[in-house]
């Protein structure tokens, strides 16, 4: 028995594939037509495909006869053995290789004379070393077709793939594919037609959330209109004009196309163009709109000349994605839509996708573009399709993929000349139906969910199955979604397409978070495989209609955002120098900071803490409520009671206790955003309901916290507190475990004496006759924060004992109405510029601190910020002053203020992703072992569809976190490592993204940033070899199955009935036979699987089952027939 083996078993090429440059003459002569770095050499144009794949020229001018091709490149063998290389052609091909170390070049293969296939003799090979290759091909007339494969003793023969995959979320790039920017803009006001074109006077937005906006852009319309720009140059001819074009400027009275030329000098962010006395036929201004408006890029950020007008893809963004092998996309795969082929983007609209995240009728992206995306990059395409789509949109797109379309109707069958192309014939389809759907923040999940449920309570057919236990549910709808698209593309392609150019895939959630992996496999294998009864006439294994699986593989660090204790500001909190309740003050005594110009530090309340240490978060064994006892200076009313609680904790009660029992309850929530572990922690308030509650000096009170459900997530042990101005911290209390829900049945006993808490509880109060607090935020902690006024300042003294680059962290808040919601104000350090340039930004501004940001919350003092990263080249004191603009409306308010440290991040080790969502552990490695269990136990291999540093967050990021991917060398090796566990592991594909692996401002440059470097060095040496698993000769026993959720317990080896299966991971040191005995008692049959396979099948007794391996990570499989007890699998190689 013979198990398929994965790509690129024999090794693969390097640099994502070799470049061929295409010449359009039979004899290599002259320039190329093009080039482009082809992810593999296997084409099948057969008589009617194009050659280039692509409207544009020069794509679209390519010949389908007499053209040559030549390739070049290296490649990478996984064994030191002699290998053997392959050439198929239609009309003729040759071969030249130069091994490492070799001085000139040898013909291995010589048939340019004649179609056919030839082999080479046998080429002795390094492992590791690359090998130089130039493979030149012709075709004559005809049916054209060109493959290269190798095989070696130890692997079978195969089309040579690149040595590693690696995808890239390139959605996230959406803004910067296009080399029309209107395919990325809207539309701020106007109405627009069927195609997507103004029918007014309108004003488009563009440039909107992109950077490195600045160039010459080609502006061209049907018809008149006066165009204004500010800011701008526009010219037609020789005519220049500033901001403003006139009516009829650059207008074709032939043709009714106007075409300007715009020179924009703004770099970055949203830009405007108005269109006034508009007229689409050219005539009178009529305030009719526009029509086929294009906005040509320049060739670069900053250039003087623009793409030209047949060009479809950004040069930049193809120079970017130089070393991927794959490009994944994802739009309307989030969305709520109604799931219609006849609602799709078409190419002739102006932008690429239509509708929204917040639209139900999404048109999403367009796929003949995306198709030419992947076209002229030479990448595999990974589409997610709408969760919503049944078979009646899936078959056209089907079609599409295969023999492209006229621009609205896919072809039947392949034609000569197709409009829109379909896809490369050496190119992949991965196929992923919805994304995430298990994240219920998406509307496809929703409706997902709201499917299955209605067509279980309607018991229709797919329903009923789904549901046939009683156990139906929304993964379960997803994989029959899968099951059925599978079913589709095997139609259109063909049996032997699948798996070998279209592959299905079956996404979950980390770590198997809400049994998301065990619904979908275990339900495929029972219904499908008629694991546990005989529900289809011809069963298959999930890898039938499945090809990868997997789940995202972000990392982080043990310190993301680089906290240290060695630079510390004397007083970060501004509490230092007491300020009365409800008042502001711009000198109190023992004030760590001057304040200058309209600059003070404010109280709004009394606060019973003034400073904490959060102390190692857990639960307090033991006990129904805990907190601490204190005592007051003076008599003050309770206005609030507040909890430091970490995020998704659930509701907490909080218990002001007097010596007479209960004297206040309130009720407190958590966050419901968990962007991080550090960030999401928050001061959690409820006000004091009903009449005041006064406190008297003398007594002692106890305030306490208790969980609505189960114990209270404070602090494991107590942890000390900094009482605030008028109290008196005295111990950590407690209440004894089981003492009930009423609190008035409660014995509160000390834990331990002294300024300790179990974790940081406050209240808020104020002195007789106190007036009411400033209109200014709540500080973030303690009581006291700093305000600054137009034209006010606040400085003080930073130490810094060794030079370094460091960075500061802050909460800082505005009033958060118009914009930017905050007076602008600007950090120095030591008289230089610490001014971020945004916080997804590691430049650093001229003028003032850029903060906000999607998701963020600019009048929440609770939020964190980040300044520039600066340098200090030498130890000493530095001043660092905050110092608001001269004029403006409103202020801003700073609390908290911490020195963070490049080099604490840097050097802390790896740590859980921050991605949000994610379930996260700290030993990464442990993570991706666990994840790639569930994958390869079926014989899939592993796409991880999101993965890379997920440093800052999807809402959270800082400037210091942007530094350390983009500026600090250390990064490359970082990025790595996590692509090395991965590979360990037992993982196929990275899809890299959807965080950033070089600036958006500098795409043109992303080849100089170490993410890039990491991504092409990794693409240019083998992949680390997989230590997952059990090695082999080796025994498996029940206690080492993959542990799926309902298994956690443990396995002792017992099988009950039809259909029960467990799993496990082995690895082979060798190619070659190995044979697997399964050793078990009882009269029970089974069937074993390995990577998916059936290989053999027995009962008690069986003899061994040989089978041929290639060296690397394996799953076993075995599925029992009727009850028997496992003692162990016994793998042993076979001489």
């Amino acid at each position: 028995m013979v198990v398929p083996s994965a790509d690129a078993a024999a090794g693969g090429w390097a640099d994502g594939g070799p470049v061929g440059a295409y010449y359009a003459n039979p004899s290599l002569a002259g320039d190329p037509a093009f080039t482009r770095r082809d992810v593999r050499v296997d084409f099948q144009w057969g008589e009617h495909l194009p050659v280039g794949g692509s409207p544009a020229l020069p794509y679209r001018a390519f010949p389908r006869d007499r053209f040559t091709v030549r390739w070049t490149g290296r490649v990478v063998a996984r064994f030191s053995e002699a290998y053997v290389f392959a050439c198929t052609a239609d009309d003729g091909a040759r071969l030249k290789l130069k091994p490492t170390g070799a001085a000139d070049w040898v013909t291995a293969i010589e048939q340019w004379g004649q179609a056919g296939t030839a082999r080479s003799q046998p080429v002795q090979l390094e492992a590791g070393k690359p090998c130089d290759v130039v493979l030149e091909y012709r075709e004559d007339a005809g049916p054209a077709a060109v493959s290269l494969a190798w095989s070696c003793p130890s692997a079978p023969e195969q089309v040579i793939d690149p040595v590693v995959a690696q995808g890239l979320n390139a959605s996230s790039w959406e803004g910067y594919c296009w080399a029309d920017e209107a395919k990325s803009s809207r539309f701020s006001k106007g109405e627009q037609d069927e195609r997507g074109d103004p029918t007014g006077d309108c004003t488009l937005l563009a440039g909107e959330g992109r950077m490195g906006n600045d160039g010459t852009y080609e502006l061209s319309f049907q018809g008149q209109a006066e165009v204004a720009r500010r800011g701008s140059v526009l010219s037609a001819g020789e005519q220049t004009w500033k901001d403003v074009a006139p009516r009829g400027a650059g207008w074709d009275a032939t043709t009714n196309t106007t075409r300007l030329r715009l020179t924009n000098g703004q770099v970055e962010g949203p830009w405007y163009i108005e269109f006034k006395q508009t007229a689409r036929d050219g005539k009178d201004a009529r305030g009719d709109g526009v029509g086929d408006l294009c906005l040509l890029r320049p060739l670069k950020a900053g250039a003087d000349a623009a793409h030209r007008p047949d060009e479809i893809v950004y040069r930049p963004f193809k120079d970017a994605v130089a070393p991927f092998t794959c490009l994944r996309w994802l739009q309307i795969a989030n969305q709520k839509c109604d799931g219609l082929w006849s609602s799709r983007t078409l190419p002739c609209r102006r932008e690429f996708t239509r509708g929204g995240f917040w639209s139900d009728n999404s048109g999403g992206e367009c796929w003949e573009y995306l198709i030419v995306l992947a076209n002229e990059c030479g990448k595999d395409l990974y589409v997610c399709l709408p969760m919503q789509a049944d078979d009646a949109y899936i078959e056209p797109f089907a079609r599409l993929a295969r023999y492209g379309s006229d621009g609205a109707t896919p072809y039947e069958h392949e034609v000569d000349d197709p409009r829109w192309p379909p896809l490369n014939p050496n190119l992949r389809l991965y196929v992923e139906i919805g994304n995430e759907i298990w994240n219920w923040g998406f509307g496809s999940t929703k409706d997902c969910n709201e499917r299955a449920t209605r067509e279980i309570k309607d018991q229709t057919e797919d329903g009923k199955l789904i549901d046939y236990d009683g156990h139906g549910n929304y993964r379960r709808w997803h994989a029959l979604r899968t099951v059925r698209a599978s079913d589709v593309f095997r139609r259109a392609f063909g049996d032997a397409a699948m798996g070998a150019r279209i592959r299905l895939l079956m996404e979950y959630q980390y770590n198997n978070a809400q049994e998301t992996a065990w619904h979908s496999f275990s339900f495929l294998d029972a219904w499908f495989n008629n694991g546990d009864g005989e529900h289809v006439v011809q069963p298959h294994p999930v890898r039938h209609w499945v090809w990868g699986a997997g789940g995202a593989t972000y990392y982080g660090v043990g310190n993301a955002d680089g906290r240290q204790d060695e630079v510390k500001i004397a007083d970060a909190g501004f509490d230092a120098g007491a300020v009365p309740a409800g008042t502001e003050s711009a000198a109190p005594a023992g004030s760590g900071w001057t304040c200058t110009g309209d600059a003070a530090i404010y109280r709004n309340w009394l606060v019973s803490i003034a400073a904490f240490s959060p102390g190692k978060p857990g639960k307090v064994a033991r006990a129904t409520a805990a907190g601490c006892s204190l005592t007051v200076e003076q008599s003050v009313v309770v206005r609030a009671l507040g909890c430091w609680l970490r995020p998704h904790t659930g509701a907490h009660n909080l218990v002001l206790m007097g010596p007479q029992g209960p004297l206040v309850q309130v009720g407190v929530q958590p966050q419901r955003i968990a962007v991080s572990e550090v960030e999401s922690w928050v001061w959690a308030w409820g006000a004091v309901p009903g009449d005041p509650v006064r406190l008297e000096p003398g007594v002692t009170y106890h305030l306490l916290a208790r969980a609505e459900k189960g114990e209270p997530n404070l602090c494991s042990e107590p942890v000390p507190v900094v009482a605030g101005p008028g109290f008196a911290i005295t111990g950590a209390a407690r209440v004894a475990a089981n003492a009930g829900d009423d609190p008035k049945a409660w014995t509160v006993e000390t834990a331990a004496p002294g300024a300790v808490a179990f974790g940081p509880l406050a209240l808020r109060a104020s002195a007789t006759g106190e007036a009411k607090p400033t209109d200014l935020p709540e500080p973030s902690r303690g009581g006291q924060a700093a305000v600054l006024r137009a034209g006010g300042a606040l400085s003080t003294k930073l130490t810094f004992a060794k030079p370094g680059r460091y960075a500061l962290e802050l909460h800082a808040a505005g009033p958060g109405k118009g914009w930017p919601g905050y007076l602008p104000f600007s950090i120095s350090v030591g008289g230089k510029s610490a001014n971020p340039h945004g916080q997804r930004d590691e430049r650093v501004a001229p003028d003032n601190v850029v903060i906000g940001g999607f998701h963020r919350r600019i009048s929440n003092l609770d939020e964190t910020w980040g300044s520039a990263v600066f340098s200090v080249e030498q130890p000493g004191e530095v001043e660092l002053r905050i110092s608001a603009a001269a004029k403006g409306e409103g202020w801003t308010v700073l609390d908290e203020i911490a020195v963070t440290s490049v080099d604490a991040l840097m050097e802390s080790g790896f740590g859980a992703g921050q991605a949000y969502g994610q379930v996260a552990q700290d030993d990464y490695a442990r993570q991706l072992d666990g994840q790639a269990g569930y994958a390869r136990s079926f014989g899939l291999p592993v796409i991880a569809y999101e993965a890379g540093w997920s440093l800052g967050g999807d809402f959270h990021a800082k400037p210091i976190h942007t530094w350390a991917k983009f500026k600090e060398d250390r990064a490359l090796g970082m990025n790595d490592t996590a692509a090395d566990i991965f590979m360990h592991s037992g993982g196929f594909m990275n899809v890299w993204g959807v965080y950033g692996y070089w600036p958006p401002h500098d795409l043109a440059n992303a080849v100089d940033y170490p993410l890039w470097c990491s991504i092409a060095g990794l693409a240019s040496r083998l992949p680390a070899e997989e230590t997952n698993g059990i090695a082999a000769p080796c025994r498996l026993e029940p206690k080492d199955v993959v542990r799926w959720s309902w298994s956690d317990n443990g396995f002792a080896g017992a099988f009950g009935k039809r259909g029960e299966w467990r799993s496990w991971l082995a690895r082979v040191p060798a190619s070659g036979v190995w044979t697997f005995a399964v050793k078990t008692q009882g009269e029970g049959g089974w069937e074993l699987e390995l990577d998916g396979v059936r290989v053999g099948a027995g009962a008690a007794g069986a003899e061994p089952i040989p089978v041929r391996l290639v060296r690397g990570l394996h799953g076993v499989r075995l599925r029992a027939a009727g009850a028997f007890t496992l003692s162990g699998i016994e793998i042993q190689n076979q001489p």
